[in-house]
């Protein structure tokens, strides 16, 4: 089954789309449905849906910086964007983020049901590559080596799961769940782990101060270097320093 989460602040659409079409009978499942952009977010952290089916204007978070943070959290689930707003610039950016289609409303069930099936036969075709993985396991092994070195070469750029997957050839939802498959971990805790290992390393060297610490393991903005260090170690970069030095 193909797992799908609806998102729609009006609550007579939500109900339209889970009552207009045999889910079920196409081989689709719905893991829930949400109010708003916020109440997305948590679900699709939650539930790791394969497409997300959303209004793209809600409240506290629209579908474009919905999409935004589901790709910095690592995930990458297949949306599908739908809107009164009959406006080329939110397709567009739609689009560019990745998302599969732009469906106007009143939405018309044979152009939404085409466009379910077409980004059902993308996830198909992933997990079809997938399936052939132990048939190939030294190559598999060997091609995931090659991502994590590439990540240990480039963790002090603005590399994303978008970059490596088109780096490598594999679409973003599928390398996603092979980094969950192969680490443990989704692809931002991965990448971050790197970056905290290399800054608790360089923030013993006297000669760096925090601020180019931050610059040189990716992060421009050194505040916000200096929260995600502290998640992670459990003492802000200034306190670590302090304690080690």
């Amino acid at each position: 089954m193909i797992n799908v989460l609806i998102a729609d602040d009006e609550k007579w659409m939500r109900d339209t789309l889970l009552t207009s079409i045999e889910w079920e009978r196409y081989g689709f499942h719905i893991v829930g449905e949400a109010g708003d952009g916020a109440e997305a977010l948590c679900m699709i952290e939650q539930h790791e849906p394969d497409i997300v089916l959303t209004d793209i204007q809600m409240p506290h978070l629209d579908g474009i910086a919905l999409l935004e943070k589901v790709k910095e959290s690592g995930l990458a689930p297949i949306f599908i964007y739908f809107s009164g707003y009959d406006r080329f610039e939110y397709a567009k950016s739609a689009l560019k983020l990745g998302a599969v289609d732009y469906i106007l409303k009143p939405v018309d069930e044979d152009e939404l049901m085409e466009t379910l099936l077409k980004a059902k036969a993308l996830i198909e075709k992933d997990a079809g590559r997938k399936e052939k993985a132990p048939m190939k396991g030294s190559y598999y092994e060997k091609l995931f080596l090659r991502i994590k070195t590439y990540i240990e070469d480039h963790y002090m750029y603005d590399v994303s799961l978008d970059t490596i997957a088109n780096e490598f050839s594999f679409h973003p939802n599928y390398l996603s769940k092979l980094f969950k498959e192969e680490t443990g971990k989704n692809f931002i805790d991965y990448l971050t782990g790197i970056r905290i290992r290399i800054a608790k390393e360089l923030l013993m060297d006297v000669k760096h101060s925090i601020n180019e610490v931050a610059a040189m393991v990716g992060y421009s903005d050194a505040k916000y270097f200096s929260k995600v260090f502290k998640k992670y170690v459990g003492l802000s970069p200034k306190e670590y320093i302090g304690k080690r030095r």
